[in-house]
Order: structure tokens, then sequence, then C-alpha cells
């Protein structure tokens, strides 16, 4: 196949469960031999959208990466309409394309993918809510498959993203739960399948001799925000712990943001992302966030047989320890110690969770399996939109 993926930034080192997925989706195409053109721009900072690296083309192994400048940015508007947005209110459909505009956006990028939309079988635009992604589908909808990494939040109730799940030429779901959400967004959806992300990267087993730090903790990967429910994370481990004293530490690795708690056992490590060391260095893996459509630090965790527990409000994480029996779910803070206190006091059923999670990761997210589904996927809704 010939393959453009869309996406508002793209590099190695950048935070965002999407900037992994179409970064490893890019690399997996072109290594078995599809051509693969990321089309993307010049911004790698996801705070500031400003244009920190030069417009051009270069060479990522085999992926051809072409970048183009962000358009101009009024800031203070887009901040404005974002936190009207964010609280609920309707912006309206001119509105809703002045804050696309204004937050990850290129005409530039648009004209080049209008110009050479002939040179493709299949464009893959993601995620759901950035400019690039809407205007790469307004630019060439009938060779638009749209990955949306959905999740649900205010901006997921705009006419513009009701538009592009049923005018789009086919949607890529990571989980079934995004898919039951994108269901009861739009009633009529595009056709659509369920795919995921493959995850076996990176999981050469443990260096023989290597020993675990003595004190239990709990590991949190990812960037320290609120809509990642960090600070849901810190309290609950802060009444813990006034509960429950010990030596039990609470240990984030990786990503940006808020400032880690002054408190002795809070430590901050940054990972080797090349090992799976973090991980199983971590009595518990544990994921607070309840806005996402697939999680691969979860998967990550498991292919390292370490436990997880996640938040019972967040449907494609729960739905992932339901399948797998690889880990527990809580809704509010006596649930979370009640969990905590069983899998503290169990190391065997701590191991057992996380074998049934390595298990469930290595059955259904082996690249093999995930390409699968892909070019079944990419086969079907090409030809249902076609006929």
């Amino acid at each position: 196949m010939k393959v453009a993926i869309v996406m508002p930034r793209f590099g190695e080192h950048l935070s965002g469960g999407a900037e992994l997925l179409g970064r490893w989706f890019a690399e997996r195409l072109s290594e078995r031999g599809d051509v693969v053109d990321v089309f993307t721009t010049c911004a790698t900072d996801n705070i500031h959208w400003r244009n920190d690296v030069e417009p051009g083309t270069e060479q990522y192994g085999r992926v051809r990466v072409m970048r183009f400048p962000l358009g101009p940015r009024d800031t203070d508007l887009f901040n404005e309409l974002d936190a009207t947005m964010r609280q609920g209110f309707d912006l309206g459909d001119d509105m809703e394309l002045v804050w696309l505009r204004n937050h990850a956006a290129s005409e530039e990028l648009e004209d080049e993918l209008y110009s050479r939309a002939d040179d493709y079988d299949v464009i893959l635009a993601l995620p759901y809510l950035f400019g690039t992604t809407y205007f790469a589908y307004e630019t060439c909808p009938d060779k638009t498959v749209l990955i949306p990494c959905l999740h649900d939040e205010p901006a997921a109730h705009t006419r513009f993203v009701r538009r592009m799940l049923s005018e789009v030429r086919g949607i890529i779901f990571n989980s079934d739960a995004e898919a039951r959400l994108a269901r009861r967004l739009v009633p009529t959806l595009a056709p659509w399948a369920t795919v995921g992300v493959g995850v076996e990267r990176n999981e050469e087993p443990a260096p023989k001799g290597r020993r675990r730090p003595s004190a239990p903790s709990i590991l949190y990967v990812g960037r320290r925000e609120v809509h990642k429910n960090y600070p849901l994370m810190v309290e609950y481990f802060t009444r813990y712990k006034a509960r429950r004293p010990s030596d039990l530490q609470l240990v984030f690795a990786g990503g940006a943001g808020g400032p880690l708690p002054e408190r002795d056992d809070v430590a901050y490590v940054e990972p080797d992302w090349g090992t799976l060391d973090v991980y199983r260095d971590a009595t518990i893996f544990c994921h607070p966030g309840v806005n996402e459509s697939f999680s691969i630090v979860l998967l990550q965790a498991w292919l390292a047989e370490t436990p997880a527990i996640v938040h019972a409000e967040c449907d494609p994480t729960r739905e992932h320890c339901e399948r797998s029996n690889g880990g527990l779910w809580f809704r509010s803070y006596p649930e979370f110690e009640t969990i905590l206190d069983r899998l503290l006091a169990s190391p065997d059923l701590c191991a057992k969770l996380g074998a049934n999670g390595r298990a469930y990761v290595e059955r259904e997210f082996s690249w093999d399996a995930v390409l699968k589904r892909f070019d079944a996927a990419i086969e079907r809704l090409l030809s249902e939109r076609a006929a």
C-alpha cells in the first residue's frame, strides 16, 4: 500500500499515546514494505504549539516525513474558545472551525496533501482533536480513514467531530469501548473497525539475577496533568499512607506537567524506554485516568507481568482488565484502599494477575495480530464506501 499519515506532531521523543501510535504504525507499515509518508507540522511542544523545527522533508528510517509550518494562531482567542467548550457550551459551526484553525493546523500541509492525494491508497488521520485531522478529512474525504483516539470529553460532542465520525471514508478504533462511545455520539457512524495498537516492543526478559527494589511501589507513567487524574493519584496515595503507614512508595515515570509532591515516599525516575525495567521494578501499576481510548502504558506494564489497577469510569482500561483478568478497578477511595490492601498482602495474586495480563497482550496485541486486523479493516472500509 501507499499510505499517508497525518498527525500534528511526529518524533521519537514526544510524549502522548496518539503520537506513539502514529509513529509505530508508520514504522511497522514501512518495515513490511508499504510506502509511508507522514504529513505533520513543525511543532514539537503540545502546550504552546510553536514552529520549533524547520519545515521540509526528512527521512525517518523508511518513512518520509514532511513538515509544514503551523498557520498563524490567535492564542488568546483559542484559549477563550477552548475554555468555553470545556465548560460544555456550544460554540456553533463557525467558531468551532475558528477553534480548529487556531489549535494545530497548517494550510500548507492541506495544500500538499490535496495535490498528492492520488498518490495514496489511504490517508490515516489522527487524533480527532486537532485541526490537522479535521482539515485532512475536509481536504480528502474519500480517502481519509480516521483514527480518532476518542475520549468522552466536551470536544467529543462538537459538530465537527460528529461530521467526521459520520462522513469520513472509514474509522479505526483502538478499543471496542471507544467504538461504543462513538456510537453514543453519532447514531450513524461511517464504516468502522476495531484494530488496536501493537505493544510487543521492548519486551525482552529481565536480566538474570536482576533484583527489584526492596520497598513496594505503585507506578504511574505519563504526564502529570489534571485530565490524566494525576491529582487523584496523589490524593489517594497520601490518604492510604496516612491510614496504612509503611515503606510503600509512589513512583512517577516519564512525562512532564505538575510538580511532584514533596514527600520522602514519592520519587521520579527517567526510564530507559528500551527496556521494561521501570514496570518490572514496580509492585503495582496504577492508571487513574478516565479519558483514554486504549492505554499503551497499561499493556506495557502487563508485558512486564506487573498487575494493574485502573479507574472504573474509564471504559477502555476497565475493559482491558475484564478481558485479561490482569487488573482490578476502583470508583472511590475505599475501593482503592481495599484493592491495595489485597494486592500488597498477596504476592501470589500479583503474580497471577501479571501473568494473565502478559498472556492477553501477547495474544491480542502483538504486531502480527494488529496488522492482520488493520489490513482486513482497510480492505473492508475502502470497499464499503466505494460500493
